[in-house]
């Protein structure tokens, strides 16, 4: 069992970290319609993931860009993780997401 401990004199938090698939590098990205984006997984982890918090995005993890036409398709509020070394997302509209490598 890891723990770790924050105080800001405003907020305290206590924090345990359990089990075997925690995460170890988060990035929130937002961007406009028909922008496409390449994430590499970080090193010392062997998933990657993709949050949709806002908007909608078409998602390739064979290694080729993500097209309007191409990729999963995944809406505001779905989540998924792959076994792949990077990431091509497609932003079909503004839109919002975490990109996780666990």
């Amino acid at each position: 069992m890891n723990g770790f401990f924050v105080n800001d004199s405003k907020h305290e938090v206590n924090a345990t970290i359990n089990g075997s698939l925690a995460n170890i590098e988060t990035i929130q990205d937002t961007q406009v319609e028909a922008t496409v984006k390449e994430y590499n997984i970080a090193v010392g982890t062997n998933e990657m993931g993709v949050y949709v918090e806002l908007g909608s995005i078409r998602v390739r993890t064979d290694g080729l860009p993500a097209t309007a036409i191409t990729g999963v398709p995944m809406g505001e509020g779905f989540y998924e993780f792959w076994r792949a070394t990077s990431i091509s997302i497609y932003y079909n509209e503004y839109a919002t997401v975490t990109v996780v490598s666990r």
